[in-house]
């Protein structure tokens, strides 16, 4: 039986920090940065998405050397919660399909939410010929009208669901937590799908990464540029920081 860690979310996760060391040649020598080529429709197949901070000793890293798991990392800089939740799926199916057993094998899968406000947009860019994905805040267009509305907080909740349910149906060790933004989910319609057992310390409404920058090392804000946080990014000390804090929580709740 194998022990395999597999991590995804948006930049929080991947690493998108200038202190993070692109490796665009690092293909080759991937020691856990291993992600498969082919995931399918919702697939990662940019060698600059799969490999750009390989160098560097990011939160998912970390954890898979601490735990000695073999450690897969799907985050992708600027992902909204609809695509963690597809790609998280398609990492694992395409690892079932290939030496893995999810019967057998051991999994912990461990997702950093990005912001419910961030949501996928397609768009048509004329001189391709073709619509292509792109990242816009709703908050950019509708922060006075709709912070925070339900219509956000139902659509986060559904998209746990979904990757809770998937998880569940695979007999995965389960841990998510909140990268940067809260999450007041008590009074949608949907609240009861949320188990908080599966979130860190219970508790599904907290920024978990930035409250324990916060806590300390006093960060303040997003961009406040410090050795902490750099243009809204976690610095290598504060990956380092998080994951420690993460493997702590996996023993002592036996997620290993």
């Amino acid at each position: 039986m194998e022990k395999i860690l597999v991590c995804n979310g948006d930049s929080w996760t991947q690493g998108d920090n200038p202190a993070q060391t692109p490796d665009w040649e690092a293909e080759k020598t991937l020691p856990w940065y291993d992600i498969p080529r082919n995931f399918g429709s919702h697939g990662v197949t940019s060698k600059r998405i799969l490999y750009k901070f390989y160098n560097s000793p990011v939160w998912p890293k970390v954890v898979g050397e601490n735990l000695k798991f073999k450690t897969f990392n799907a985050g992708r800089l600027g992902d909204d919660n609809r695509g963690i939740t597809l790609r998280t799926i398609a990492v694992l199916e395409n690892l079932k399909n290939q030496t893995f057993d999810l019967g057998t094998d051991k999994f912990l899968v461990v997702v950093g939410w990005s912001s419910m406000l961030r949501q996928s947009i397609f768009e048509f860019i004329e001189e391709k010929n073709k619509f292509t994905k792109s990242q816009r805040r709703p908050q950019q267009f509708f922060r006075e009208e709709l912070p925070k509305s339900s219509m956000w907080i139902d659509d986060f909740i559904l998209n746990v669901y979904t990757l809770q349910s998937y998880l569940e149906s695979i007999n995965a060790n389960i841990l998510f937590f909140n990268a940067f933004d809260t999450f007041d989910y008590k009074n949608s319609r949907y609240k009861d799908l949320i188990k908080k057992e599966y979130w860190f310390n219970n508790d599904p409404e907290s920024a978990h990464f930035l409250d324990l920058l916060q806590k300390l090392f006093g960060v303040k804000e997003l961009y406040q540029e410090s050795k902490h946080m750099t243009e809204g990014h976690p610095t290598d000390i504060s990956h380092i920081t998080w994951a420690h804090y993460l493997t702590d929580y996996i023993k002592e709740n036996g997620l290993n």
